[in-house]
């Protein structure tokens, strides 16, 4: 497994995308979804999505799950 946090597009797109494209290979992305639609880099994630790779969500706080309370992890 490989994770892609911070959104750094030059990783997960510019080199890791175009690795697995060459050898036909379909990955499953966890990014940072708040810093991916603040660098406005959300075309990259519905490309990838639209290749069949899978997105995850790279938590924003890195907070410890076992400490979510309410409704901390209900969707935006």
């Amino acid at each position: 497994m490989v994770s892609f946090g911070d959104a750094y597009a030059e990783s997960w797109w510019k080199r890791a995308n175009q690795l697995f494209e060459a050898f036909d290979m379909k990955a499953i992305y966890y990014v940072n979804a708040d810093l991916v639609l603040q660098k406005g880099q959300k075309h990259y994630i519905d490309q990838l999505f639209r290749k069949g790779n899978i997105i995850g969500h790279h938590s924003c706080s890195h907070q410890f799950a076992r400490t979510y309370k309410g409704d901390y992890i209900k969707g935006a």
